[in-house]
């Protein structure tokens, strides 16, 4: 192969394009052959070189075969000449020859000279001394690492990198390392989908995750949350449905649902005493998965945890179904969680101070009243606090006299 040839390929894989095979190309070639569909592909030459392969400069090697060619006819003519002439003629034609040969081996010792004093410069090549071997330690046996393997598949988690660090290491070959790693229950769990009931990949990984963040934001541009649809987007890539149409068929439930939402918000809060979002009743048509996960308070509860991460509001599933089944809705907790973030740093520097330890829930709950003793120990740390804060906070209370919440003066 020329030295362009290798660079191109170098290029293509992705690692230092330097005319060069060396185990680094080699590996990431077989990477890549592995990943192909096709039997025969364009990595095979470098995936079967071994040692360290310099490209060939072809340009040059073609002119000193034609210099050479031309020499070999004047050597001829020049021969044939001395032949039919014969006596001095002939030992003058003779001398003649030998000199264009000579010349001509000298151009090629010159050349080589300065392609190696050229690569000398680069620390790519070392002539040989009586004193060590041509290409000294390029049969080194190649050590692969963690941080070699992470950089050659960053989209694999730590966990498939470590095995194909381990079966690399025992085997001495990547293809094999890749395929134990595909065929393990933690690829499965990464990629869910991606292989045809036969074991073959339908994409690669790298597409698989493309097309996983295409499908994901086709659902934000409605304001969905993708993690509800996780399911769905597996049984999407599964079903060989590609990311364009799985944007089309969302697409199409919005337009055919939105104008009857007044109409199903009526059904489901009479029928089963739900408030529903747009939103949730937009998922429940696009997803069945999404429609029997509303009935289980699902939906809400994915929609009150994006609203305290929006918030930067630290929240537990724990503390979230007790927002639930308080009957909060996505707009109120929307509200809570914004009032939390403006009093929560203060009250629990506070608390700091005081050698106490307030967390977010606590805050929230007493702010929503869903706890009264959270709500009298935030009343007291605030009350102790040296503070120059002109802030007072104090308890709203129903006509009944009960706490429901927190009030800023």
């Amino acid at each position: 192969m020329t030295k362009a040839e290798i660079i191109a390929l170098q290029k293509e894989l992705g690692v230092t394009a330097d005319g060069i095979i060396g185990p680094i190309t080699r590996a990431a070639a077989e990477a890549a052959k592995s990943a192909s569909p096709f039997e025969e592909t364009k990595w095979d030459d470098v995936v079967e070189t071994t040692g360290l392969v310099f490209g060939t400069e072809s340009e040059v090697v073609d002119d000193v075969v034609l210099d050479n060619d031309e020499d070999n006819e004047d050597d001829n003519d020049e021969d044939n000449d001395g032949g039919e002439s014969g006596g001095e003629s002939g030992g003058e034609s003779g001398g003649s020859s030998s000199d264009l040969i000579t010349d001509a081996e000298q151009k090629l010792l010159d050349l080589i000279a300065a392609w190696q004093a050229e690569q000398g410069k680069n620390n790519l090549y070392n002539p040989p001394t009586a004193n060590s071997a041509i290409f000294e330690g390029a049969d080194e046996d190649y050590i692969p690492s963690i941080d070699r393997a992470q950089n050659l598949y960053p989209y694999y988690p730590k966990i498939l990198v470590q095995k194909i660090l381990d079966v690399w290491t025992e085997t001495g070959e990547i293809s094999i390392a890749i395929s134990e790693a595909r065929a393990s229950d933690e690829f499965n769990k990464e990629f869910p989908g991606i292989k045809r009931p036969d074991g073959s990949l339908r994409m690669t990984e790298i597409e698989y995750l493309e097309t996983k963040d295409y499908m994901q934001d086709s659902l934000r541009r409605y304001n969905l949350n993708p993690e509800v649809f996780g399911e769905d987007i597996v049984s999407a890539i599964a079903g060989d449905v590609s990311a364009k149409e799985f944007n089309e068929r969302v697409a199409l439930g919005y337009e055919q649902i939105i104008n009857n939402i007044p109409q199903v918000k009526e059904i489901y809060k009479g029928e089963f005493g739900m408030d529903l979002t747009d939103e949730a009743i937009i998922a429940m048509f696009i997803s069945p998965t999404v429609a029997e996960s509303v009935l289980e308070n699902r939906v809400l509860v994915s929609a009150i945890s994006a609203e305290a991460e929006v918030a930067g509001v630290n929240l537990g599933m724990s503390a979230v179904d007790q927002f639930v089944k308080a009957g909060l809705s996505q707009k109120e907790s929307r509200e809570l969680f914004g009032q939390v973030a403006q009093v929560a740093p203060g009250v629990q520097f506070s608390a700091a101070a005081q050698g106490m330890n307030v967390t977010d829930a606590q805050v929230a709950r007493g702010l929503a009243g869903l706890s009264s003793e959270e709500l009298e120990s935030i009343r007291g740390i605030t009350t102790r606090a040296e503070s120059a804060s002109s802030t007072e906070i104090g308890a709203k209370q129903t006509q009944t006299g009960e706490v429901t919440g927190l009030l800023e003066g």
